[in-house]
């Protein structure tokens, strides 16, 4: 009888549950991309609403993502191989990730659920706004139960 009565004592220290959420940079706000306007919106404006973006997509193609604390500034133009190549489009993302987990002696279970909120501005040749995007779906990111 001792010994259950241990072994119940053992399983009830051992059994536990876990929340966890993490966040990488901050939410989008959909009121300040609202604010920007296709031919009218220049790149200084976007950045100024909307802060540092996390890639900068070039009219070549290629994708230069943004350090979060690397204090790399964002430049219009360079000269690559005697082309001028340009800021086509900055993308913004935000990631909210939430868990939980119940964990028992003989079996566990873990829920997670990842949530983004995405925004791409376009810009032509000169930094003009041409098209906005977004997709703010961060918000029902949910803790889900057993």
């Amino acid at each position: 009888m001792v010994r259950r009565i241990a072994l119940l004592a053992l399983a009830c220290c051992a059994a536990g549950c876990m929340v966890l959420k993490r966040q990488d940079r901050v939410p989008l706000d959909g009121d300040a991309i609202g604010q920007v306007k296709p031919g009218q919106t220049t790149m200084s404006q976007v950045a100024a609403l909307l802060g540092s973006p996390n890639e900068i997509i070039w009219s070549n193609g290629v994708v230069t993502p943004l350090e979060l604390d690397g204090g790399t500034g964002v430049i219009n133009t360079f000269l690559a191989q005697g082309e001028d190549v340009f800021a086509r489009a900055y993308h913004y993302r935000y990631m909210l990730h939430k868990m939980s987990g119940l964990i028992l002696i003989v079996f566990n279970v873990v829920n997670y659920d990842t949530k983004y909120d995405d925004a791409y501005v376009f810009f032509d040749d000169k930094g003009t706004v041409t098209h906005v995007g977004a997709s703010l779906d961060s918000d029902v990111a949910s803790y889900y139960s057993f």
